[in-house]
């Protein structure tokens, strides 16, 4: 990867103290935050040590700009398709603010060298921002790396990096892509991309799973009719995720399901690279037996992570008869950079990264490029 340090602006301490206010007007108005000052650019040019605690662990890794050609050249590498209307608003916020106020997030191969210069420095140095978030008691911390020899030599590392893998910043980079070519009608310098790289020991596939309104579709004998033709399923008295590949797990009408994909519907899958249980669930449940034609935009389903918790979604099932929640496997890292490498597409809404990165705690001005020798 070819990167690049930068003059990032960072909040106040004052401004940061309420991520979720930070957040909100770092993404809706951060030219009038940034001229307010509750920002504040850094003295020079840096790249960033980043490390997230969260409730999975700690996860290490650092912030840089990245040359927009390592994206056009796909050596950095989607995994979902972007959707228009997105890519609009995409495009409106990043023209609107001029700037990028959270980084594309970038998953990579490890690599020992860059993970030992990244300790190093971390607990050699004090953060220079801490930042708790209020939903979810994350904690964020940053320390600039100024130092030229120490930034010529994660270049270096970043450099050996030959591939790597978009986890979560693809209407970003798509519309960047898009401002970058001729003619431009702005006068914004979008050639390189503010990134957070982690690699693969530092990232987390959550589960990432599918709440239904049943009712609206089908009647419920025939949907479980309907379902247990193509799954095995059998009641449980206990909540619980599904517990591995073709295992899935359901709660409907205050009743918990284990299921699992009969040997007939998975052969019909035989000829994929990878059979991933987001695609045939789509298919063959959201698809086939409830008609539910576009997943991406049909509004009687919800999207939810393996943040929540088990007894959150009981919670919310609570009193809404014909809802069925189901939760699927995690898709693997593997199962990813497999599917990524021969430039296919994952099914929609089928990962969900951990760490969650977030709006106002490092940001990029597009108006001003300012690298190693700037000022």
């Amino acid at each position: 990867m070819i990167i690049y340090a930068f003059r990032a602006a960072l909040p106040r301490r004052n401004f940061a103290l309420n991520s979720d206010r930070l957040a909100k007007k770092a993404k809706y108005h951060f030219p009038k935050h940034f001229k307010k000052r509750d920002f504040k650019r850094v003295s020079r040019a840096a790249v960033f040590v980043y490390e997230i605690t969260t409730a999975f662990g700690v996860h290490l890794g650092f912030i840089a700009q990245t040359d927009l050609q390592e994206f056009i050249n796909k050596n950095i590498k989607p995994h979902e398709k972007t959707l228009k209307s997105k890519e609009k608003l995409s495009k409106k916020l990043l023209l609107d603010r001029a700037a990028m106020v959270k980084p594309v997030l970038v998953c990579h191969l490890p690599s020992n060298d860059l993970t030992r210069l990244l300790q190093d420095h971390r607990d050699n140095h004090a953060p220079s921002l801490t930042v708790k978030l209020s939903k979810n008691s994350d904690l964020h911390r940053i320390w600039p790396i100024y130092d030229l020899p120490t930034i010529k030599q994660l270049q270096r590392l970043a450099g050996c990096v030959d591939h790597a893998y978009i986890a979560d910043g693809h209407h970003r980079s798509k519309v960047l892509q898009q401002l970058s070519k001729k003619p431009k009608n702005h006068k914004l310098n979008v050639e390189r991309v503010c990134s957070a790289y982690f690699d693969f020991n530092d990232v987390k596939i959550l589960d990432y799973n599918r709440m239904v309104e049943i009712h609206k579709s089908i009647s419920l004998p025939d949907f479980m009719m309907q379902l247990e033709r193509k799954l095995t399923v059998r009641k449980t008295k206990q909540a619980l995720r599904a517990s591995g590949k073709h295992h899935l797990s359901m709660l409907l009408d205050g009743q918990w399901y284990t299921l699992s994909w009969k040997p007939g519907i998975l052969k019909k899958y035989q000829k994929l690279d990878v059979i991933l249980d987001h695609q045939v669930f789509d298919t063959e449940v959201l698809n086939k037996i409830l008609h539910i034609k576009n997943i991406k935009t049909d509004k009687s389903i919800t999207y939810f992570s393996g943040e929540n918790s088990l007894q959150e979604i009981e919670n919310k099932l609570n009193n809404r008869p014909g809802m069925a929640a189901f939760f699927l496997y995690p898709v693997e890292i593997e199962q990813l950079v497999q599917l990524t490498e021969k430039g296919k597409t994952l099914p929609p809404k089928s990962t969900y990264f951990v760490p969650r990165l977030h709006n106002g705690i490092i940001c990029d001005d597009f108006k001003m490029w300012s690298v190693l020798q700037g000022n």
